[in-house]
């Protein structure tokens, strides 16, 4: 995060090319992504969530969830193409989207500290934010935040060295 704190306006929005997001845009999706899990993590950590019939009896979360993380892996460099939920709302950010995304962190962290300890994350199903049909596990949802999150600084670091960026 520090290594994308110092990078000036234009660097923020410099794309190597029309298909790739900016370093900016990555962090907009990620602050989206993010709070898309936040209503559902909220639920849960007061204890008011109470699991759809579909989370309840859908025979595919676990290996939907399997899927989603393995799909994600920071290593997995094919592209994926996000729900128009995630897309980046902006082409064009200020260099307040990197406080922005660490406030939006430190948010996600306390979501996550406020789950209660006896909550048993594997067999807590919640619904993908952005396909209403696909549910997996909290735990599955966790690991999907933690590695769409170092999938997309790989992505921002990959633009910082593209031939062409700013100086």
């Amino acid at each position: 995060n520090s290594r994308f704190s110092i990078l000036s306006s234009d660097q923020l929005n410099w794309k190597p090319d029309k298909k790739n997001w900016s370093i900016g845009q990555c962090f907009d999706h990620m602050i989206t992504m993010n709070e898309l899990y936040f209503p559902q993590l909220h639920q849960i950590g007061r204890r008011e969530k109470r699991p759809t019939l579909w989370e309840r009896t859908s025979p595919f979360s676990r290996f939907l969830g399997k899927q989603l993380v393995q799909s994600m892996r920071p290593e997995n460099l094919k592209k994926t193409k996000t729900s128009g939920k995630a897309e980046p709302t902006v082409s064009n950010v200020d260099t307040r989207i990197i406080d922005q995304f660490s406030d939006c962190q430190a948010q996600l962290i306390e979501h996550i500290q406020h789950l209660p300890d006896d909550l048993d994350v594997r067999q807590t199903f919640i619904t993908s934010p952005l396909i209403s049909l696909v549910t997996y596990s909290l735990d599955d949802g966790l690991t999907l935040l933690v590695l769409h999150e170092q999938r997309h600084f790989g992505q921002a670091q990959r633009v910082m060295e593209a031939s062409g960026f700013p100086d």
